[in-house]
């Protein structure tokens, strides 16, 4: 592409033609580019990708059957969940739209121009699908994660470091889908480097400062749940149980630092088509995982459900308070009806009771 491709409307239509329709990148020596019928990966993509949506899918309707069967009432944070979840299934659409049309795990060089801008327009709206599930799903697991450990109304280490967790999330999504749209003028060149006009600046940047931002938060809603769950009054068995379900998170960390190692990968190639693939599957990894992370408190108390449409018992009273704050500093206040999310010796238990201990600073 020696000549400028924003400039490519100024030659004769046959050069133009011959331009869109060739490689999108010149090919290694050696190599002839094979345009008709590329090598691809679309199988292991679609395996891969469908064996995530199902998972995703299964929590999500286990937390809608909670919300709608067990408690017959949906927070906020449900509401936010669900509108996160129609993007993920958003972010499904144009990656089949992907796998369909182009291909996954095809080289550029036996993709034509045509072809590779088609390519970037889907990467564009994915892009946005998938910021605006981060965005939505680490608010609300946070948000969850005060509700569950601290009682209403308290102000402690946890609750200031989740809420500026949430500030910093929401604040960089809100930036980068900004910066997605306005890296070039017209707003077409932001996916579409043929069209004449200017470019700002690299909308690639923000792909590598994304994931290492997510990595640095996948971090925070992996380890603050465990501090609290380790002082809480229960038996050990069902201190661990409770730990491993919070401990999916390590998935989340897992999925965000591979998805950073591919964005680098991608930020420093030329085979952009090529480099996309591992990232986008990566992507899809980590909104699975911050979706299992939110419903998954909520998995116990769905499949306590039997026959009679009645849960299992418990062998705590319902008055009774499932644990208690083993902080030496923290008092009993009598009658002070503080509310915390209580947490069932039998599974992870999410309804608010009056409780006469509170949590220690």
């Amino acid at each position: 592409m020696a000549f400028p491709p924003d400039q490519i409307h100024t030659l004769p239509l046959e050069q133009q033609e011959a331009f869109f329709n060739g490689p999108a990148l010149a090919p290694p020596e050696g190599i002839i580019p094979n345009l008709e019928h590329p090598p691809n990966q679309n199988a292991l993509t679609h395996a891969v990708t469908a064996i995530l949506f199902i998972l995703s899918t299964a929590f999500a309707a286990l937390q809608a059957f909670t919300c709608i069967v067990r408690k017959k009432q949906a927070k906020w944070t449900d509401y936010v969940a669900l509108l996160a979840y129609l993007f993920f299934v958003g972010y499904i659409i144009v990656t089949y739209w992907l796998i369909v049309t182009q291909g996954y795990f095809v080289h550029q060089w036996d993709m034509s121009v045509r072809t590779f801008l088609d390519l970037l327009l889907i990467v564009h709206i994915a892009s946005h699908f998938y910021s605006i599930v981060m965005a939505a799903m680490k608010t609300v697991i946070l948000v969850e994660w005060i509700q569950i450990f601290v009682p209403r109304g308290t102000r402690n280490g946890f609750v200031y470091t989740s809420w500026v967790a949430i500030a910093v999330n929401l604040t960089f999504y809100i930036i980068a889908i900004i910066l997605l749209n306005v890296s070039a003028r017209p707003y077409r060149r932001n996916f579409n480097f043929t069209v004449p006009g200017v470019t700002h600046f690299n909308s690639s940047t923000t792909i590598v400062a994304g994931a290492a931002i997510n990595v640095v938060l996948d971090l925070v809603i992996l380890v603050i749940p465990q501090r609290i769950i380790w002082r809480l009054k229960m038996k050990k068995a069902k201190k661990i149980g409770v730990s491993l379900i919070f401990l999916i998170g390590i998935l989340g960390c897992i999925a965000g630092i591979c998805r950073l190692a591919y964005s680098i990968i991608f930020f420093k190639s030329q085979d952009i088509s090529y480099a996309i693939p591992p990232m986008s599957l990566w992507c899809i990894a980590e909104m699975t995982c911050a979706i299992i992370i939110y419903c998954a408190p909520s998995v116990p108390r769905a499949l306590k459900w039997n026959q009679k449409g009645e849960t299992t018992p418990s062998k705590a009273s319902a008055n009774t308070p499932a644990y208690s704050w083993s902080n030496p500093e923290a008092s009993s206040t009598p009658g002070s009806g503080r509310k915390y999310t209580r947490i069932d010796e039998i599974g992870v238990h999410l309804g608010d009771i009056s409780s006469q201990t509170r949590l220690g600073q």
